[in-house]
């Protein structure tokens, strides 16, 4: 057999061995890294060892190519449930079939063969199906990045010209158009009507501020519907327009707005906001992009270059990012509810008590009822009940206050003397409840019910807490949402010398020892509150030993203390009728920012900066 076999492989020339090799099949199989070729059954004889052999080759062969068909085409054929189903089986422990595996054959060494390499990328694919965004029947994985900006998205073109000579912009609006955007400015309506985060701005009215840093949700103009169109034809309309266009442009910017604007157009107008308040807020390099967008929309591409918006501060966003506040069903439920009860009959304003845990949306939603209250009204009492997120003042205070003006933006750009405010002292009620509940009782007999009043509530709703609020004050609109503000920066500062016998020092969140607290009180913010009785004191300090709930009329900072004289050195912006009341400083937990201890900012009246750096 042996030498018939070798005769017969020695009378096949070398041409016939490369034609019958392209007539084998390509399958190449590893065997312990050796490759084995297909051998024609024709040239082998039919002995027992022989017909094993090519019996066990023919069986794998068969079973392997099997399984190959079978399973490539159900990564395309397969429906949503039985992906979902197939990642369950293979994310199972017992049933993860390994990466270099095939049909139960190891490959040693750690060397992959290319029918390993095919698996190991079926069973990736199948691990990601209904992860993978814009798979058949998938979601969009919550881990991923942030979605890329759609190509072919049509980018918003606002009709907008800048007047150079007068530094402002004039912008025209279509009904129902809307400009979301990042950065500050100060807007007045020259026609039609405009509404921005519930406040509705019309022709005639006095200019507003407005303040969208990317800390917060982007502001958003919206243009209504003018009442008094429908009184004027056309024409009238569009002859008006045009007349207030040509007031405020000069001849070129003028000439390329005029064709956009018709009777229907909102025109407002924008000017670079600059007080001493943003002067302030710039001046430290920690915040001289406070008003710039945010890294989110600065990798999705949301900013749209539009040179004449741009030269006031205003930069417009496009795609996802240029939604503003989306406000839910149940969101614009609540607060159509909340304005019908203060327009309907009854025999007291409402009392409006909002409610949720933290992060749900509270004070946004109270700006937004407020702006929409003073719609309809002339002034809304606000009750300041979360310490750690104030509204008005520093956080650690509770407050009642009357708003008139609408808040367009966030705390930190509309900090105001409260009318009533007491001074706590900590972020957190639940070391000292029994004072916070009597600081609020204090604060609430000062509210006469002339106005509607919302109440902000902390962030604490579990246990009793969330009742607390309803039975103080008896609410008779009830609305709960279920789903740091900033030092006021004021620059008209009194520098005063106090004597030590004529004041009373104390701190709320800590005990401290009595020949300690001198050191705590240097260099730090302190609250001037008002006691119902004298203080008189010989030698040293006056120290407390309790805690008064007592009327707050600002904070001042003791910038040092002399013990030689008795004197402590205050800086404070109260101003000095207030001042003659004052005889109790209250040190709390809140403190000065870093920054403000190493860096001197002097803002002056022409609108210059002094920075001495420490």
């Amino acid at each position: 057999l042996t030498q018939s076999m070798k005769v017969h492989k020695k009378t096949r020339t070398k041409n016939e061995q490369q034609s019958a090799s392209k007539h084998l099949p390509r399958n190449k199989w590893r065997v312990h890294n050796k490759k084995m070729r297909n051998y024609d059954a024709s040239h082998l004889s039919q002995s027992p060892a022989t017909a094993k052999l090519e019996h066990q080759l023919g069986n794998r062969q068969k079973f392997k190519l099997k399984r190959l068909q079978k399973a490539f085409p159900k990564t395309v054929s397969m429906t949503a449930e039985e992906q979902v189903r197939k990642k369950e089986k293979v994310s199972a422990p017992a049933t993860v079939p390994h990466g270099h595996t095939n049909g139960g054959m190891e490959v040693e060494n750690g060397s992959e063969s290319e029918d390993s390499q095919e698996w190991r990328s079926y069973a990736k694919s199948v691990l990601q199906n209904g992860t993978e965004k814009g798979g058949r029947g998938g979601r969009k994985n919550s881990t991923s990045a942030a979605p890329e900006p759609v190509e072919n998205e049509e980018v918003p073109k606002y009709h907008a010209q800048h007047d150079h000579v007068q530094n402002h912009t004039v912008l025209a609006l279509q009904q129902g158009q809307s400009l979301c955007f990042r950065g500050r400015c100060l807007l007045t309506c020259l026609s039609g009507r405009v509404e921005v985060l519930g406040f509705t701005i019309e022709q005639g009215q006095q200019p507003y501020p407005l303040f969208s840093p990317p800390s917060h949700c982007p502001l958003t103009i919206t243009a209504l519907e003018d009442c008094s169109v429908s009184t004027k034809n056309k024409k009238e309309g569009r002859l008006e327009a045009k007349a207030i266009i040509r007031k405020y442009l000069s001849s070129e910017p003028r000439k390329r707005l005029l064709g956009a604007v018709d009777c229907g157009s909102c025109v407002v107008l924008l000017q670079p906001l600059d007080t001493p308040l943003t002067r302030f807020l710039t001046s430290f390099s920690e915040l001289d992009q406070l008003f710039d967008i945010n890294s989110k929309e600065l990798r999705s591409q949301a900013a749209v270059r539009d040179p004449a918006l741009s030269a006031v501060g205003v930069t417009p966003l496009h795609g996802p990012c240029s939604r503003g506040l989306v406000a839910s069903p149940s969101y614009r439920e609540a607060l159509s509810s909340l304005i019908s009860a203060w327009e309907g009959d009854f025999d007291r304003c409402p009392i409006i008590l909002v409610c949720g845990a933290k992060n749900s949306g509270k004070s946004t939603f109270n700006r937004h009822l407020i702006n929409s209250l003073l719609n309809h009204t002339a002034s809304v009492e606000y009750l300041e009940c979360d310490l750690g997120q104030t509204e008005f003042t520093p956080p650690g205070c509770l407050s009642l206050s009357t708003v008139t003006e609408p808040l367009l933006g966030p705390p930190f750009t509309h900090q105001r003397e409260p009318d009533h405010m007491v001074f706590y002292g900590q972020t957190d009620c639940q070391v000292d409840l029994d004072r916070y509940l009597d600081s609020l009782k204090t604060l609430w007999r000062h509210y006469g019910g002339e106005n509607p009043i919302v109440i902000n509530t902390m962030g604490w709703v579990k246990g009793q807490a969330l009742s607390l609020p309803a039975l103080l004050f008896c609410p008779s609109v009830y609305h709960a949402l279920l789903s740091s503000s900033s030092l006021c920066a004021s620059f008209v500062l009194c520098f005063l010398q106090v004597p030590h016998s004529a004041v009373a020092l104390g701190v709320t969140h800590c005990e401290v020892a009595p020949n300690h607290i001198l050191y705590a009180a240097n260099a730090s913010l302190v609250a001037l509150c008002c006691l119902g009785e004298k203080v008189s004191g010989r030698a040293g300090p006056v120290l407390l030993s309790q805690i008064p709930i007592c009327q707050c009329v600002g904070f001042g900072v003791i910038r040092g203390i002399d013990m030689a004289r008795g004197l402590y050195f205050l800086v404070t912006p109260v101003s000095p009728a207030a001042l003659r009341q004052v005889n109790c400083l209250l040190l709390g937990e809140v403190t000065l920012p870093k920054m403000l201890l190493t860096v001197i900012v002097h803002v002056l009246s022409d609108n210059s900066i002094n920075q001495i750096n420490f």
